[in-house]
């Protein structure tokens, strides 16, 4: 952009602007026939001035209305370097520059002089100014008017939105205004930023990182989808998935806690509360006070739901602090942020949290400090209270060790689920694999539990099913009945397991063993030497496994070395964990040696498991020693 005017302040809001922009899409409302248009990014660009091209339409305000981090600002950062482009002069006007500019007494055409960017020719501003081709960019008219209202700085911004002069100008504001619309000074238009779609979001995934084929999954099986609608949440959200930074200076991430909480700071960061605000919340009356108001609110109406009435937050606030004046100011700031949604009439004051996330999100925040309380463990009311609680935790390992204790209740399945897909940038190795082999013991427990367990597994991304497969999942159950493991298995990477399919299996293997005749002496040689060459051979890890199981159901000595060779040897753990448990089934003394080895040295916490499983099946005294170090030492 060397040949333009507008090259420094392009560069300057170029440094600014976010990575990977995905451009909205924008509603329009005919008001005539009822319909509704959709305008494209670029739609709305060449409606408005272009130097470039000599296109100088009639003066007119566009009002770009969406919901708190849905790309307003990003958007009139985007239209100003288009504008920049096309050689159109544009001025950005927000909080910051009412806040900082005397505009008192200002005409709408001596402030555009005042507006010159450093860089650009004084003369050439100058004449922009003379023919009316600067275009104003106006962003979060709401703020503007929540902060300065009353006072003559809004009475300026007023007149440059809804003022007689022949300026064009793009304004944004996370609702539409009336009086806007009612005047006759100047034409308006308003028009809605849409959701981000399922589509949308796949592209914006696939610009952050083309691999990122399981983070969808991953948002989906949170039930997130709602929330990455929200452009401002998605970057979060795919910031924590993949680990990398979309903001420049943002902190990624570690656990959702981190990622909801990020969106209560953000007002204070991006420099959207004035001294009122900030003066309160330096008191503690900030959003997070006010977000557990508004939860409380929520779950307190006995709807189920994120709905809550403005009013019950503010008598919550002034509860705790004595100054309603405080109270009214922290209400209205944060009904102005994007967790918050307006339900019906402005008048009646019924809001809504945009995803109920946000309802166990805030009440997390209000028991931070404390033991959670029984109503936390019951996720028929708080499905995600408690995975969030122990985000907040200064310790979060110490906080899970102790919901682990075996004095303390037991945690329901769906709970353990959430707390590791929650927390797996904080949670330790030990901590995670004791959560996992927690839930595999629930595969043992009543059919209430075991259907429950299904069902939260069922809904686990790839990347968590791995997690869990690898951390001893299925540790409990390879020990005692490894085809059945092995059935689960398939039917958790099938996508088919269920409360049902889970029974189904169940009775499949008790049926087995009541069938099961003893084994023969005369077993089929030629099918065992064929088991152990694929064990050696296949490249496949499934059938490799399978192998070892079948040997050990149906093998004998001739099997012992193939099975010894590849426990030691082979790439995959689970088949490594297969051969040791096929070799404790077979009772094989002469491969204590080896098992003690892999007991001892095997990397995998599941291999050995089940070569510590199968020395105590083989049941020789040369084992104690290392089982006593095993049980006294090992961490898993």
């Amino acid at each position: 952009m060397s040949e333009s005017p507008y090259s420094a302040m392009r560069a300057r809001l170029a440094d600014r602007t976010v990575k990977h922009y995905l451009r909205p899409t924008f509603r329009l409302h005919n008001s005539a026939d009822d319909s509704v248009e959709r305008l494209r990014f670029d739609a709305l660009l060449d409606q408005l001035p272009s130097h470039l091209t000599r296109h100088e339409p009639s003066p007119k305000t566009w009002l770009l209305t969406g919901g708190a981090g849905s790309g307003k600002s990003t958007a009139v950062q985007q239209y100003a370097i288009a504008l920049m482009d096309r050689h159109t002069p544009c001025v950005i006007v927000d909080n910051r520059t009412i806040r900082q500019l005397d505009v008192h007494g200002l005409t709408v055409k001596e402030f555009a002089k005042q507006s010159r960017p450093s860089g650009i020719d004084e003369k050439l501003w100058k004449a922009h100014v003379k023919k009316n081709r600067v275009v104003f960019l106006v962003d979060a008219l709401n703020e503007l008017e929540r902060e300065f209202d009353g006072t003559p700085e809004w009475k300026f911004t007023w007149q440059l939105v809804a003022g007689s002069h022949d300026f064009t100008v793009l304004a944004t504001s996370r609702r539409g205004a009336d009086d806007l619309d009612r005047t006759v000074l100047r034409d308006v238009e308003t028009v809605a930023i849409e959701p981000l779609a399922e589509q949308d979001i796949e592209t914006y995934l696939g610009m952050r990182d083309a691999a990122a084929t399981e983070a969808l999954d991953e948002i989906r099986s949170g039930d997130m989808l709602g929330v990455a609608s929200n452009p401002f949440m998605l970057s979060l959200l795919t910031d924590w998935l993949l680990g990398t930074r979309s903001v420049k200076d943002r902190e990624i991430p570690r656990s959702r806690a981190d990622l909801l909480r990020e969106t209560v700071i953000r007002p204070y960061g991006d420099g959207r509360f004035g001294k009122v605000e900030k003066d309160a919340a330096e008191r503690g009356l900030g959003m997070e006070a006010a977000l557990c108001a508004a939860a409380l609110a929520a779950i307190t109406t006995g709807k189920g739901n994120a709905d809550f009435l403005a009013r019950d937050v503010s008598a919550l606030l002034t509860r705790v602090w004595d100054n309603p004046d405080d109270a009214t100011h922290a209400v209205a700031a944060f009904l102005d942020t994007q967790m918050v949604e307006l339900v019906g009439d402005p008048a009646e004051g019924q809001y809504t949290l945009i995803h109920p996330a946000f309802v166990d999100f805030g009440l997390a925040l209000a028991w931070q400090k404390t033991s959670p309380p029984p109503v936390v463990l019951d996720p028929t009311y708080l499905d995600q209270c408690l995975g969030d609680w122990i985000g907040l935790q200064p310790d979060p390992d110490s906080a899970v060790l102790t919901l682990l204790e075996p004095a303390a209740k037991p945690l329901a399945p769906e709970l353990m689920v959430d707390i590791l897909l929650a927390n797996r940038g904080v949670l330790g190795e030990q901590v995670r694999g004791l959560l996992w082999r927690q839930l595999g013991a629930c595969f043992s427990m009543g059919r209430q539990t075991r259907d429950r367990l299904a069902t939260a597994l069922a809904g686990l991304p790839p990347s968590g099913l791995r997690d869990g497969l690898q951390r001893g999942l299925l540790r409990d159950e390879e020990a005692k009945d490894s085809q059945f493991a092995d059935d689960i298995r398939a039917a958790l990477w099938t996508g088919s397991l269920d409360a049902q399919s889970l029974q189904q299996l169940r009775r499949t293997r008790y049926r087995n063993k009541r069938e099961q005749t003893p084994r023969r002496q005369d077993r089929d040689e030629a099918l065992a030497a064929l088991r152990r060459a694929w064990l050696r051979e296949r490249k496949n890890p499934l059938a490799r496994r399978q192998s070892a199981n079948w040997l050990g159901t149906h093998g004998g000595e001739p099997d012992i070395d193939d099975l010894r060779t590849a426990m030691l040897t082979d790439q995959d753990a689970p088949v490594r964990g297969a051969c040791a448990s096929a070799l404790g089934r077979i009772g094989a003394v002469q491969a204590i040696p080896a098992l003690l080895k892999a007991a001892e040295t095997d990397a995998a916490p599941d291999v050995r498991g089940s070569a510590a499983n199968a020395l105590g099946l083989i049941g020789d005294t040369l084992a104690i020693p290392a089982l006593t170090t095993a049980l006294t030492q090992d961490t898993e």
